[in-house]
């Protein structure tokens, strides 16, 4: 008897310790983090691309936004977002990964095609957008507001952001990057352009591989392929 007795006890105290644990784990997922919606004024559109103002724009077509002491979010520009089309599965850094400044740090999919973009910032991942990582939100249509991609705890954003894009160079840079992009697909395609200025979707499936290909290497240099 004295045997049966301890071994219940012994089993209902490992069920309360499980029970402690996976409840503290679940208050601590809660805490962290604070994520709040991302406001933003009217986007400025240059060379049919939208762009936002308050962004930090890496060279591969990333931004990042300065989101608190020490945090940063992440996530896509629409030319990329644009050039890629709906992505079919997203490959993202999960939380206490640590991201590095122009390595790469995500791979887009879409059918047959892919695009591995850089990190815009140094840092570790907090924490992934679920609405991205569970395709509850285009990143086409959103990829400034609903469709960031990573909450990431930056040590020196300054530091970053000399290496970024900002104040009025993305405008700048982003008409660069739409006329090579025609100037390269001036061959036999057309960029269609919906009314109000947008780049046409999906602008990968316009073209070939060696097309593909040349696109990734040439008019966005920032992109691995």
């Amino acid at each position: 008897i004295l045997v049966a007795i301890t071994l219940t006890l012994l089993v209902l105290a490992d069920w309360l310790l499980r029970r402690n644990s996976d409840q503290a784990g679940e208050v601590a997922a809660a805490r962290l983090p604070d994520i709040k919606p991302i406001k933003l004024v009217e986007p400025l559109c240059a060379g049919g691309f939208h762009v936002q103002p308050e962004m930090c724009y890496h060279l591969g077509h990333a931004w990042a936004l300065e989101d608190g002491p020490s945090r940063a979010r992440v996530g896509i520009d629409e030319f990329a977002a644009k050039l890629v089309g709906e992505a079919d599965r997203i490959d993202l850094p999960q939380p206490g990964d640590r991201l590095v400044q122009g390595d790469p740090a995500w791979v887009l999919h879409h059918g047959d095609r892919h695009a591995t973009m850089l990190s815009p910032v140094t840092g570790e991942v907090v924490a992934v957008n679920p609405l991205v990582s569970e395709h509850k939100v285009s990143l086409s249509s959103a990829p400034y507001t609903q469709g960031w991609l990573l909450s990431v705890r930056v040590p020196d954003f300054r530091r970053d952001q000399t290496n970024l894009l900002h104040g009025d160079l993305p405008l700048k840079w982003m008409e660069l990057s739409s006329a090579q992009l025609r100037s390269r697909l001036k061959s036999g395609i057309e960029l269609s352009f919906r009314d109000g200025g947008n780049g046409a979707d999906g602008i990968c499936d316009m073209v070939d591989e060696a097309q593909w290909n040349d696109v990734l290497a040439g008019d966005l240099a920032g992109y691995q392929v």
